[in-house]
């Protein structure tokens, strides 16, 4: 008895794959909005941090960029790794173990390289975000994944906006473990362990593995193909129309050389001379005139039969044609279209100039213009807010604006940010001028760098083949994320040279400019959504 209630009181408790999956997007949603605090919380406080070792400024850039520069490597391979094990749960949980032990290496002011060697670690646990939108793939249906990705990218887009206000708190900071000092510095490494701690514990309860689950999402390929409550006929041993199997794996044939009908010469008659008749049930001839538009499956009781999807020569060669692109161009090829091009160096540009202005505020922001932690702050939580504005406004009138005008409105933002940087290069330290164009590099930095990501994500399913879709998606997230790692880099190595910089960012913006504003006029979208120019 006893064993016998707690197998029902087990299974009582158990929870159903509906409930299962509702919980595990919660707890990667929970991951994605602890990624965006973790992304830049540290921005406001970190050049102050690395001050204190006298470190140069291209150390700064190492700094930001470490994590994004081990994230790019790692996440493919994880990706890979969760589409063959299917293990994701034990995935993320190695991979918040990352995500703490790199904050907590970050805190630890001891040497120079601890903020650094911290960074690195932390980005083998940034790797999971491939692993972790592979497995939403595999549980949502393609009518809901739309949703449940835009869903993952604005609670990581709240935690972006939200990251830097933690510093109000953390300013005042001053806890003392042995040689381990927490201040205004450190804080933000020690406040993100604790954060990523919590997440671990949410992602063990809530997180599971669903590919393995037996009433998982299956996506059946060719499913849209076949119409509903109809059996799909055997290509490979198709029927005759006798109802007999034919002994061929092509279209059905006559049973014997009566049955095709002869000109008056003697030679067999083609379609083209043969009359075709209104009424496909009438005769035998005329079910077979049909027999290459259409395969019947005549019921065994002898009632007519249902016709079903057509198979002919045409739709099959048809069909091997639209795939031909995804075979036989090389990746040289479809990277190398003029159209195409533009699109990926938009992103990789609008990109780099995002994190060119985060670096360079930093620079900026403290040795020109004095700013403190709490002021820069304030900055970055505007341009949170700013960048989430930008995002729900071009969504919201998206059916009225096109997507080719506004990659070129986001080259024009990205040109007046460099004017406005070159403009800081030229102004006095302090004064309401650099102040004031240190502000406006950051509104049109902001204003470009979504935009540009909406019409790339919008251009490149009309322009390219649909069967080359997924090498494109990953060749858009290839150059922002290269963008993100390049920016830091050069901005920190270049700041000492600021018009010099500034100088070549215009002629690269102006040269994208003209490029683009030809090809803009080209773009013709077709019906099924590959595009020519």
């Amino acid at each position: 008895m006893l064993c016998e209630s707690k197998g029902n009181l087990e299974s009582s408790f158990e929870l159903t794959y509906q409930t299962k999956r509702q919980l595990t997007l919660i707890g990667f949603a929970l991951r994605r909005f602890a990624a965006g605090i973790d992304y830049i919380i540290i921005l406001p406080s970190i050049y102050f941090y690395l001050q204190s070792f006298n470190v140069g400024y291209y150390f700064l850039g190492l700094v930001i960029a470490a994590d994004s520069l081990v994230a790019f490597f790692v996440s493919p391979l994880i990706e890979k790794l969760g589409d063959k094990l299917q293990r994701v749960r034990f995935l993320g949980f190695v991979a918040n173990l990352f995500q703490i032990a790199g904050s907590m290496i970050y805190a630890l002011p001891l040497y120079y390289y601890m903020p650094l060697v911290g960074r690195l670690v932390s980005g083998l646990g940034q790797g999971f975000s491939g692993a972790l939108y592979g497995e939403v793939k595999r549980v949502t249906s393609p009518e809901e994944r739309n949703r449940v990705m835009i869903f993952m990218e604005g609670v990581r887009l709240f935690g972006v906006v939200i990251g830097p206000g933690m510093n109000f708190f953390m300013k005042d900071f001053d806890l003392t473990f042995g040689p381990w000092i927490i201040d205004r510095r450190t804080a933000p490494g020690f406040f993100m362990a604790i954060v990523w701690l919590l997440v671990q514990v949410v992602h063990i309860f809530t997180v599971y593995d669903l590919s393995l689950h037996p009433n998982g999402y299956r996506e059946l390929p060719d499913s849209e193909e076949d119409p509903p409550n109809q059996k799909k006929p055997s290509i490979s041993q198709p029927f005759t129309t006798n109802g007999e199997p034919s002994t061929t794996t092509g279209e059905p044939k006559p049973t014997s050389g009566e049955d095709e009908p002869k000109s008056d010469e003697g030679e067999p008659k083609s379609d083209e001379d043969e009359p075709k008749s209104e009424d496909p049930h009438t005769d035998s001839s005329d079910s077979e005139g049909k027999r290459s538009e259409e395969i019947r499956v005549l019921e065994s009781d002898g009632e007519l039969s249902k016709p079903v999807r057509p198979v002919s020569q045409t739709s099959s060669y048809t069909r091997k044609l639209e795939r031909m692109p995804a075979m036989n161009y090389s990746i040289w090829e479809l990277l190398c279209r003029r159209d195409v091009m533009l699109i990926l160096i938009c992103q990789f540009l609008m990109f780099f100039n995002q994190t060119t202005f985060e670096t360079l505020m930093l620079l900026i922001g403290v040795n020109l213009l004095g700013f403190s932690i709490t002021i820069l702050s304030a900055i970055f939580i505007v341009a949170g807010v700013e960048m989430v504005t930008v995002i729900i406004l071009v969504w919201s009138a998206n059916k009225s604006l096109d997507a080719k005008y506004l990659l070129v409105t986001s080259i024009s933002a990205g040109l007046l940010a460099s004017f406005a940087r070159l403009a800081v290069g030229f102004a006095d330290n302090n004064s309401t001028g650099s102040i004031a164009m240190t502000l406006l590099m950051g509104f049109f930095t902001i204003i470009g760098t979504p935009i540009a990501s909406i019409a790339g994500k919008s251009l490149l399913p009309k322009l390219t083949h649909p069967e080359t879709h997924g090498f494109y998606q990953t060749a858009f997230a290839t150059s922002q994320h290269l963008g993100l790692i390049v920016g830091p880099l050069v901005a920190s190595v270049l700041y000492t040279h600021l018009v010099l910089f500034s100088s070549l960012t215009i002629v690269v913006f102006l040269v994208v400019y003209m490029s683009l504003l030809p090809s803009v006029e080209k773009m013709q979208f077709s019906a099924h959504g590959c595009g020519t120019i």
